[in-house]
């Protein structure tokens, strides 16, 4: 909140939205008591037939009300204020004790925890990072049936056109509701993002495109781990509908499997991806991915959540939305029919104060 072009950049969002959905904030006597982070975009929302329509919406980010006017209402106005002001709402991560059950009153369909898949891409050092100790049989046998031996695919410059037209024709025919992955939308989110310098590999054609980034761990106190690297998978577009459909084609498998080969090369640990479903349970486990349980977590793919600074907890984010097209009802939706990554409001950013030296 306090480092300004990271938060100019964040709250800009894209799409004609901006003109009518913004961050609301909450006065009285001249006082900032609340602030309501709303991102303006464009969602795709299937309302019957064989057409997507596309409607304004927001993603949340930072809803907090000043210590003192907690429990006179002030953070329900501010709600209340934004669900009139846009057909769509979207956010991760909301609080258990506090917003959450707001939405949940409100009528959001919510997901308790995203899909998480790990990978490990050293051993060792995929050791280092687990919050509980897995077995040295197990870690072994699980590296021991990854074939390592795949060509690398190394990132290259996007073209967004082609990921914009790759993106609509793969997934509208699905009907899946997600942010609409327009020009406009990667330009704003990846290329001008402030924070992250963001990677693209594949061109959007036969195997589709991956979005990711290198993290750099940051942990002083431990030597071993410091500076070392982390491959984020913040975004994966097969290009074939078998995949979509939780099948395996091999083009987006090779894609895949030549991503995390060059992450290799780059000396990274450790993988990771969120998903809002399991429509690429094969994709992913063709590549050598474990899924990650968010409520029974074992000590194999206890990758810790957090690498910036380095933090050994597991809980993973929820996600939760509510459609209202044209103020005629909430539309129900399973998430199976969602395509929301976690990088879709706020959570793909920087925490760490100096982030401009670990970006």
């Amino acid at each position: 909140m306090t480092k300004k072009k990271l938060f100019d950049w964040q709250k800009k969002g894209f799409s004609e939205a901006r003109q009518t959905i913004g961050t609301l904030v909450a006065t009285s006597g001249g006082k900032l008591i609340g602030f309501r982070g709303l991102i303006p975009g464009q969602y795709q929302v299937h309302l019957g037939g064989e057409e997507m329509t596309l409607l304004a919406g927001g993603s949340s980010f930072m809803w907090t009300v000043r210590e003192e006017f907690r429990g006179q209402k002030v953070g329900l106005a501010m709600e209340l204020k934004a669900q009139e002001m846009m057909p769509v709402m979207c956010g991760v991560r909301a609080k258990a004790a506090t917003s959450l059950r707001i939405y949940k009153k409100s009528g959001f369909t919510v997901l308790d925890a995203f899909v998480r898949y790990v990978l490990p891409l050293q051993k060792d050092g995929y050791a280092r990072l687990l919050t509980q100790h897995a077995g040295e049989r197990e870690l072994e046998a699980w590296c021991g049936e990854m074939d390592f031996g795949h060509d690398p695919i190394g990132p290259q410059a996007p073209d967004l056109e082609q990921m914009a037209n790759s993106w609509r024709e793969v997934t509208l025919p699905l009907g899946l509701f997600s942010l609409n992955r327009s020009q406009e939308f990667y330009k704003w989110r990846y290329l001008d993002s402030t924070g992250f310098n963001y990677l693209f590999f594949g061109d959007g054609r036969q195997g589709g495109y991956i979005v990711a980034r290198l993290e750099t761990i940051y942990a002083p106190g431990r030597p071993d781990l410091h500076k070392g690297k982390v491959l984020r998978l913040i975004e994966i577009v097969p290009r074939s509908p078998e995949t979509w459909q939780e099948g395996s084609n091999q083009q987006d498998l090779a894609l895949l499997q030549g991503v995390c080969a060059w992450a290799r090369q780059q000396g990274c640990l450790a993988a990771d991806f969120y998903h809002s479903t399991s429509r690429f349970n094969a994709l992913m486990t063709g590549a050598g991915f474990k899924v990650q349980d968010p409520f029974d977590v074992q000590p194999l793919t206890s990758l810790c959540l957090l690498f910036q600074p380095l933090t050994y907890i597991i809980t993973s984010a929820n996600t939760f939305f509510r459609i209202n097209p044209g103020g005629q009802g909430l539309l129900s939706l399973n998430f199976e029919n969602t395509c929301i990554f976690k990088s879709e409001c706020d959570l793909d950013r920087p925490v760490l104060f100096d982030y401009e030296d670990w970006s």
